[in-house]
């Protein structure tokens, strides 16, 4: 009798709440006040191999917006999720853009 092995990759999804939201590139001096959302976070969906991202928590994401040559004023940028570098997830974030003003 032949023995067949089987393996099976079951899929999981998950959410990470309040992944906080950093300013790259503002210039010296002025200041970031979020319009739309209010508070400088994001949630994020995760799906992919459950072995591979059960162990994950919201500190291996983070999400960003780069304001790079932004004069004062408001201003709608992208947000940019960054997380562990693995080609078989799947990483959604709530927003992709926010609405800010710089003073």
């Amino acid at each position: 009798m032949d023995t067949i092995e089987v393996t099976l990759d079951l899929e999981q999804t998950r959410e990470f709440e309040a992944v906080p939201i950093t300013e790259e590139e503002l210039e010296d001096g002025q200041t970031v006040t979020y319009v739309e959302p209010e508070s400088p976070e994001v949630n994020i969906t995760v799906t992919g191999n459950e072995s591979e991202i059960r162990e994950w928590t919201a500190e291996d994401f983070s999400a960003s917006i780069n304001l790079s040559g932004l004069e004062p004023g408001e201003h709608t940028v992208p947000v940019t999720i960054n997380g562990p570098e693995n080609e078989n997830i799947t990483i959604t974030s709530e927003l992709e853009e926010v609405r800010i003003e710089i003073n």
